[in-house]
């Protein structure tokens, strides 16, 4: 939303309060905003007719969390299509190719799980059991942002290449292309600073010798 698309946000939140029998003043009005303005309007205003038109919670005003929830899913949602797409990346790319997906949190996330190539070695059995520390550790990052993770998340080919001294291949971009091309160019390269597991301490991503390399589509 933008500045001129305040006031009639405000009116409309107005008139929800009213069937609500509650005030709604200015100053409450810009403390939404604020909190909406990164959402198209028009996705907002579907949002408040799904909030209205909920026989659970439509007698509420609802609070902006409740309209983020709607808009983006709660965090679990996330966490589940988070690592919905790590799997079915697993099965169609596999542990050679290095990858960047266009989500940050999934690099900090699986940095902390032992690294890329770590994790394809494990089976769908093992996986299962992962499912939950993945989904554990995105709901954490949701709520406090990593400040560092690995642009790209090393495959074979680029960790045998850096013993050998060769650069490294190009990674495949998974999701969207221009999201995950931010994802690698804002990836600091390191380790982040929190708790590792076991799996994590055995298995550690050399990035010291990596070369950024050319975008490769999937």
């Amino acid at each position: 939303m933008n500045k001129q698309e305040l006031i009639e946000f405000a009116k409309l939140m107005g008139g929800i309060a009213a069937l609500c029998d509650k005030d709604f003043s200015q100053v409450q009005a810009e403390i939404y905003w604020r909190s909406l303005k990164r959402f198209d309007f028009a996705d907002v205003k579907r949002a408040l007719q799904a909030h209205v038109d909920n026989p659970d919670t439509g007698q509420f005003l609802p609070k902006p969390a409740d309209l983020i929830r709607q808009l983006e899913g709660s965090s679990d949602d996330k966490a589940y299509q988070a690592w919905s797409k790590v799997v079915k990346t697993i099965e169609r790319i596999g542990s050679y190719d290095s990858v960047v997906f266009d989500d940050a949190l999934i690099h900090a996330v699986l940095a902390d799980m032992g690294g890329w190539i770590a994790l394809c070695t494990n089976r769908t059995e093992q996986l299962k059991f992962l499912q939950h520390e993945f989904q554990k550790r995105y709901r954490r990052y949701l709520e406090q942002v990593p400040t560092n993770y690995p642009g790209v998340l090393n495959g074979v080919i680029a960790r045998d290449n850096a013993s050998a001294g060769f650069d490294a291949p190009a990674p495949v971009f998974i999701g969207d292309k221009s999201k995950a091309g931010q994802v690698m160019q804002s990836g600091g390269g390191h380790r982040l600073t929190t708790h590792y597991p076991e799996a994590a301490q055995n298995n550690p991503i050399d990035h010291k010798n990596f070369v950024s390399p050319q975008v490769r589509d999937e």
